[in-house]
């Protein structure tokens, strides 16, 4: 039944693992302890997500009967952790929404079936997880554990039924309550940003004050990876923070150098070069990688950034490029890049070359 509980077919493996829980009902306390050591094994990094998601309904029909020892949580609670978070590539799409739901529902049968004192000590590792999916029931955890920090507040905010409304419930999060806020923001950057998904992208939200570091580290880095998706939710990611702490800069009253440092002033505007590489506009995935870097210098010219005029006459070149696309979508980016990118940095300039640069846009040939 153990092997079974591996198998794609999902009536195959409820019927096995509420089998397991049958059978080991009428076992010893010792012979029902190995039957969960044996379940343990599934949780490896080198088996499939189908084998984690059978692990974690077994586990939950043992749970549902109270057949886990409480000395087993602390060795259980970490693998069912990992699983709350189970996100893998698997091959040009990610899986794990049936990982996830499973590893919620066990953490469900475990809030009806033990008592809070004796999952008191495990608190702090399961909320972090818990608040980063929000897929959880919102009476039977939070309410009935009543040991989660500021757990009601977050369920009458974040509706647990509209969860995948990324913008409302990260911005809630981050800013309210500080003890979610870093390992929130450690979670978008290792997984929402890189995410294949265009959509995550744009909706991650990132606490400006809190990505200084994390912006020079972790994503500028990214930025000229040779994996699209990496490079692709990078620059995205990139964009938006660089423009935020510009914003910070100016409501601090502050120059963007003081608020930054020079050795990130000088990554950046490398990183404004670097992106521009032909290999990563004429390769695999060049259209979605001109819209990145349109919104990348929309984002840079709405927020002010400081840039010398070989940059932005580079920048310009590329944007050309780009309203001459057959995409739609890559024009209309262009379009409003070029408008930040022009209100920004050429509003000081003399008339003459605003009409020379006029003249020169006017001359793209167009697609037909």
């Amino acid at each position: 039944m153990t092997t079974i509980t591996t198998c794609r077919k999902k009536s195959k493996k409820y019927s096995a693992a509420k089998g397991i829980g049958r059978l080991t009902s009428r076992l010893s306390k010792n012979f029902a302890d190995q039957v969960i050591e044996s379940i343990m094994e599934l949780f490896s990094l080198w088996e499939s997500d189908m084998t984690w998601h059978g692990g974690c309904l077994a586990l939950v029909e043992l749970a549902r009967h109270g057949l886990m020892l409480p000395q087993r949580l602390s060795s259980v609670l970490p693998f069912m952790e990992q699983a709350m978070l189970y996100d893998e590539l698997g091959g040009n799409f990610f899986v794990g929404s049936a990982v996830r739901d499973a590893a919620c529902y066990l953490c469900w049968a475990l809030a009806r079936s033990y008592d809070p004192s004796l999952l008191q000590p495990f608190v702090h590792q399961l909320d972090k997880a818990l608040v980063i999916t929000t897929v959880f029931d919102r009476e039977e955890h939070v309410g009935r554990q009543g040991t989660f920090p500021h757990g009601i507040d977050i369920l009458t905010t974040c509706d647990t039924f509209a969860y995948v409304k990324m913008p409302i419930s990260n911005s809630v999060f981050s800013w309210r309550n500080k003890e979610y806020r870093p390992h929130l923001i450690q979670h978008l950057v290792d997984r929402k940003v890189i995410h294949w998904d265009t959509a995550l992208h744009q909706m991650t939200f990132l606490d400006p004050e809190s990505m200084k570091l994390i912006l020079s580290t972790q994503i500028l880095p990214r930025c000229t990876n040779p994996e699209l998706y990496l490079r692709h939710g990078s620059i995205l990611a990139s964009g938006k923070v660089i423009s935020a702490l510009c914003q910070v800069a100016k409501d601090h009253q502050r120059l963007l150098p003081d608020e930054l440092g020079d050795a990130a002033m000088e990554y950046i505007t490398q990183t404004c070069i670097d992106i521009l590489e032909e290999r990563f506009w004429r390769s695999f995935g060049g259209d979605p990688m001109r819209i990145a870097v349109c919104h990348f210098i929309q984002d840079l010219s709405s927020g002010g950034f400081p840039l010398l005029d070989a940059v932005v006459d580079r920048w310009l070149k590329a944007l050309r490029e780009c309203l001459a696309s057959a995409d739609s979508n890559v024009q209309q980016s262009a379009i409003s890049a070029v408008t930040a990118l022009i209100g920004e940095y050429f509003r000081h300039q003399p008339v003459e070359k605003l009409t020379a640069l006029s003249i020169s846009t006017s001359t793209i040939s167009y697609p037909r």
